[in-house]
């Protein structure tokens, strides 16, 4: 199965920089006792969209997150849109907002992802777009925007992936995949050298590395310190699998990174009906995903749910567009990946949520 990428989904990166205060709109959370932790909990704290969303309603979103035991952040951005072409500024805001708020005031640990690759999609910057990966040119622009980046986050971000779901493209494109790695293998190198304790992987989905890419996403991630997938258990026409699927497929994505941690960069699963879905399916799915994760032994250093409210209609037709994905069954997905819906009614799956990531000892 191939789905495309949710985390380029809204530019929902936090622009609470500015904000301060806020209602909480969940009980703080109170771990338990001698509970062993999982590892760090993250939720992609999209805003409610119905009626109209204000800035005020970011740093709720943010606060419920944080109130149910979220103490990761993922934001991510294209490299073009870093820098658009050959000599434009570069444009780090959606990183220094992250860190200055997520990871500045409130102590959360990041994951940053740099989509060279966005799933169905090259995002370098408009000159280089007829350039292959292993070209010299690609690697010097790219180690020179990470020498500007990286200072400007060093010791405050835990994780950068370099690429997005590149299986997907690189599937489509099977030539590029020897390209990509070289490319990868040396930009990660730098980064590195740039600050020795950032923990550096690229993004492929959970299907591509438990199926027929296997083999090409270990060698992918051989140098890498991480391994980082994104986990949505579909069929090719978007309808859900068994909400089960995390009892027998986490298991597995275990032995797939070997030694490696493993960082799941989005988890989610619709609720839409015609999916073959609903709310009590969706918090199944949410028990199960937290279930197995307890039973990791700490293998799953970090994870990010996606996505905290639904999306509108109108969102879900424009990333339809972006990533040419027809069809009402993808759209129908990306609207109802929320544990709640876009007008901030709670959907049942909120609750086991909640209750999940107690139980888990979160924070």
């Amino acid at each position: 199965m191939q789905y495309v990428s949710r985390s380029a989904l809204l530019a929902f990166a936090l622009l609470l920089g500015a904000c301060g205060g806020g209602n909480d709109n969940a009980s703080i959370t109170i771990a338990q006792p001698g509970v062993q932790k999982p590892g760090i909990l993250s939720i992609s704290a999209s805003p409610k969209q119905i009626p109209t969303t204000t800035a005020q309603d970011y740093l709720d979103a943010f606060n419920l997150g944080k109130n149910a035991g979220a103490r990761g952040q993922f934001t991510s951005l294209t490299w073009r849109e870093i820098e658009p072409t050959f000599g434009a500024p570069y444009d780090f805001h959606k990183v220094t907002e992250a860190v200055d708020f997520a990871a500045e005031q409130h102590g959360f640990a990041l994951l940053i992802g740099i989509q060279v690759i966005n799933t169905t999609n090259r995002e370098v910057p408009a000159d280089l777009a007829g350039i292959q990966f292993n070209a010299a040119a690609m690697a010097t622009r790219f180690k020179a925007m990470l020498a500007q980046m990286i200072p400007l986050f060093e010791g405050r971000v835990r994780y950068l992936s370099i690429g997005n779901e590149v299986d997907v493209y690189l599937s489509a494109n099977p030539s590029e995949w020897t390209p990509y790695k070289t490319f990868y293998d040396d930009v990660a190198a730098y980064a590195r050298t740039l600050d020795p304790n950032l923990r550096i992987g690229v993004t492929a989905t959970a299907d591509g590395a438990l199926g027929g890419n296997a083999a090409l996403i270990t060698s992918l991630n051989a140098t890498s310190d991480v391994f980082i997938a994104t986990y949505y258990p579909l069929t090719p026409t978007f309808a859900v699998r068994a909400p089960s699927a995390p009892m027998s497929d986490f298991p597995v994505l275990l032995t797939a990174a070997g030694t490696k941690p493993i960082i799941l960069q989005e988890v989610g699963y619709p609720s839409a009906a015609t999916l073959g879905s609903s709310q009590e399916l969706q918090r199944q799915f949410v028990a199960n995903v937290f279930s197995q994760w307890r039973n990791s032994n700490g293998r799953i250093a970090f994870l990010n749910y996606f996505l905290l409210h639904d999306v509108t209609q109108a969102q879900c037709d424009a990333f339809a567009l972006y990533y040419n994905v027809p069809g009402q069954n993808f759209k129908d997905f990306l609207c109802s990946l929320g544990l709640r819906a876009a007008d901030g009614t709670a959907k049942i799956a909120w609750s086991q949520f909640v209750t999940s990531a107690i139980d888990a000892g979160l924070p």
